[in-house]
């Protein structure tokens, strides 16, 4: 917002005018916009095809939560109708009640092949853009539910997560798929932010856990984002104070995983792990099947608790490799990170395949076509990953190496 005050530093009326009605809208509907999130898709309506004005039909989308925030450009009149949330298309959830942000009550609504149907209140609680809050469910009780708890390489913005496509090939009659994950969190942060006791209080006896975690454990445990674990697998802790002043006591990356998978459990629910997606960074030909350690002691958490284990680091891995270093790179758009929602497709599809080379994944029962013509990625491939994500390699070719062959002791 830009402000142009006069020289004895008095700003013009119109520009105060203008501010005071932003501040007046935001009064009504600053719960659509602060603390939000970009949704699956940003809009829809006439004003995307270079209509000159706004109508009825044009809504932008945020959310926070299970709530969508469904902003109407213009007053559609008795009725609005929202097609984004047609029974029937994979961007909507169960729709449990409707409010309008200024208005006392509940919205009356229909939902069907054409949208959500939802009946307008009488008066206009204020003089532009009116906002919808839509409580929604993902949930259908009576299914089994996947849940996928991880950071911003499987939910992002634009559907550039692997989990924001991975629904896609699961028939959703038959089951749930709950994209949990959250961008920018830790093993660590989604716990102590809420977040998996979020998970918890849905997670029922037959659902599954899909949990990943490492590529931001390795950060600064008591600075600026503070969201680092100690690393290692052990009971180890240690007392942090955070930027905030607050004291916080923080465990290795183990001790949490281990939580996840004890959480699932006494609920009923199965928990799988995963290793991480892979970055684009590349040496002497080879892609990186890193961040740190996080993959290995996913797998070694995962056979010592005796819980199912998907190398997905391998998977991607090796077809990056096979795509070659420059193709990879047009599915990194933003840096070495994330992804592209074609990337995010692509690495979905490899997770799909991981499970399918298990063999015995319940999942598989419920993919959905798409999922079905999908090549397992093999399963010999992925037992000589567990537990230790195949034979280690020398970190440095130009030294010497000693090699130690052993069993577990």
């Amino acid at each position: 917002l830009n402000f142009s005050p006069r020289a004895d530093g008095t700003i013009p009326d119109e520009q105060v005018k203008l501010m005071l009605g932003i501040g007046q809208w935001l009064d009504v509907n600053g719960e659509a916009i602060y603390e939000t999130r970009p949704w699956t898709k940003f809009g829809e309506g006439e004003a995307l095809n270079n209509k000159p004005a706004y109508t009825g039909k044009d809504i932008r989308f945020t959310t926070k939560g299970d709530t969508l925030y469904a902003i109407l450009m213009a007053w559609p009149g008795e009725r609005a109708v929202v097609t984004s949330l047609a029974k029937g298309q994979k961007l909507s959830g169960k729709v449990t009640k409707v409010e309008m942000l200024g208005h006392k009550g509940e919205l009356k609504f229909t939902q069907d092949a054409e949208g959500l149907k939802v009946a307008m209140p009488a008066e206009q609680p204020c003089q532009y853009a009116f906002t919808l809050k839509v409580a929604t469910s993902p949930i259908d009780p009576k299914l089994p539910t996947v849940f996928v708890t991880g950071d911003s390489t499987a939910s992002n913005v634009d559907r550039r997560g692997w989990a924001d496509p991975f629904a896609d090939y699961f028939d959703l009659t038959r089951v749930n798929v709950v994209n949990s994950a959250r961008a920018g969190r830790s093993s660590r942060t989604f716990q102590t932010e809420g977040l998996w006791d979020k998970v918890l209080d849905n997670l029922k006896a037959g659902d599954f856990v899909l949990i990943q975690w490492g590529h931001n454990d390795g950060g600064p445990i008591d600075k600026d984002r503070a969201r680092g674990s100690l690393p290692g697998l052990g009971d180890e802790s240690q007392e942090f104070t955070m930027p905030r002043g607050n004291k916080e006591l923080v465990h290795t990356f183990g001790w949490y995983m281990r939580k996840y998978i004890s959480d699932i459990r006494a609920k009923g629910a199965t928990p799988i792990v995963l290793s991480l997606t892979v970055r684009n960074i590349w040496k002497d030909g080879k892609v990186e099947r890193g961040p740190g350690d996080y993959s290995r002691w996913s797998a070694e958490i995962a056979k010592a608790e005796g819980v199912t284990f998907v190398d997905v680091t391998n998977a991607v891995a090796e077809q990056y490799e096979r795509m070659g270093q420059e193709k990879v790179k047009e599915i990194f758009p933003q840096d070495h990170t994330h992804t592209s929602a074609a990337g995010a497709g692509l690495v979905a599809s490899l997770v799909v395949a991981g499970f399918k080379g298990l063999g015995d994944s319940p999942l598989v029962a419920y993919l959905s076509a798409k999922g079905k013509a999908v090549e397992p990625y093999p399963a010999a491939a992925q037992a000589q990953a567990r537990p230790q994500m195949r034979l280690p390699e020398p970190a440095n070719p130009n030294l010497p190496s000693l090699f130690l062959i052993g069993d577990s002791t």
